[in-house]
């Protein structure tokens, strides 16, 4: 016969079945922080939550995705003596994102930095893909700044590509930050290194940042540069990379673009151009300025006189 006392712990046992989950859903998802303080008695990090749509997912991964913070904070804080467990966290909606992983690709920095403690920055999802990535093929330039003391930028994802190459559309002061230390001479699967990336994506400041480092007449497997790819599209960016990568292209390449584009499209090529036109009219101009010195120098010698009869 049960006790008053076996009566109370049942009482007090949390909540564990789909109703509870679908609401701790909810509360999460919403932002209800009084209904989440509710709930706190029973969710923990680690909770398997239940959506309005039926799909399952862990507490901790809602909260990071619906940007709520204080609840990520609060979760993490009843987990500390859990790391391990917290540390493996992944979502279950597919990708096998970690909560950092998510929190990185959507510049949610103060959940970035307090999930840092509990996670390993170099894990990789499905795609193998960390989490400094996808903040910066999300152009999160804040969270790849953040990230990069602590992480490996030279790893590679699925296809090869490292962060460098995710991220040619990152501001200029992130992206030289993770050019400092990064490979930009690595290479993905099809043979494109970072400068070819950003090329194609008609980044041209990146480009530029690039050039010093990059070996701009490389060829990737299909035996294209990086000009070849900034010639596939002609949108304004791509002709501003195709105008800084001009000098390092085939002269005759160069010179059919630059009939259809024109000092407009191509200035920087157009000015280089007329520099060349004056340095060599400089140069004939003084080739025939020379011949006519040295002409009028022979014109003032004195010729020797003939021998004369005695």
């Amino acid at each position: 016969m049960p006790t008053n006392t076996d009566a109370q712990k049942k009482v007090r046992q949390p909540r564990r079945d789909a109703l509870w989950r679908m609401r701790a859903h909810e509360a999460i998802e919403s932002g209800d922080t009084r209904a989440v303080a509710a709930l706190r008695p029973a969710v923990e990090a680690t909770s398997k939550l239940i959506g309005e749509r039926g799909e399952v997912d862990v507490a901790l991964v809602v909260a990071v995705r619906q940007r709520c913070h204080e609840t990520v904070l609060w979760l993490l804080e009843k987990s500390v003596d859990k790391k391990a467990a917290v540390a493996k966290i992944i979502s279950m909606r597919g990708g096998r994102n970690t909560p950092l992983m998510l929190a990185a690709k959507m510049g949610a920095l103060e959940s970035m930095r307090a999930l840092l403690p509990f996670s390993d920055a170099n894990a990789v999802n499905a795609d193998g893909c960390t989490a400094l990535m996808l903040a910066a093929e999300a152009n999160q330039d804040q969270a790849v700044l953040e990230l990069l003391p602590v992480s490996d930028p030279n790893k590679r994802g699925a296809n090869g590509a490292s962060a460098l190459m995710h991220g040619v559309d990152l501001k200029p002061e992130a992206f030289a930050a993770l050019l400092r230390k990064s490979d930009p001479l690595a290479q993905n699967d099809a043979g494109d290194t970072a400068l070819m990336c950003a090329a194609h994506w008609g980044q041209p400041k990146s480009v530029a940042i690039l050039l010093p480092h990059s070996e701009p007449g490389h060829c990737n497997k299909n035996g294209k540069t990086a000009f070849d790819h900034a010639n596939e599209l002609k949108g304004d960016d791509h002709w501003a990379v195709l105008d800084l990568l001009a000098e390092t292209a085939p002269r005759e390449k160069v010179d059919v673009l630059f009939k259809d584009g024109g000092s407009e499209k191509m200035p920087r090529w157009a000015a280089l151009r007329e520099a060349e036109g004056l340095r060599n009219a400089i140069g004939e101009s003084a080739s025939a300025s020379g011949e006519a010195i040295s002409e009028r120098h022979q014109s003032k010698l004195k010729k020797p006189k003939g021998a004369q009869r005695v």
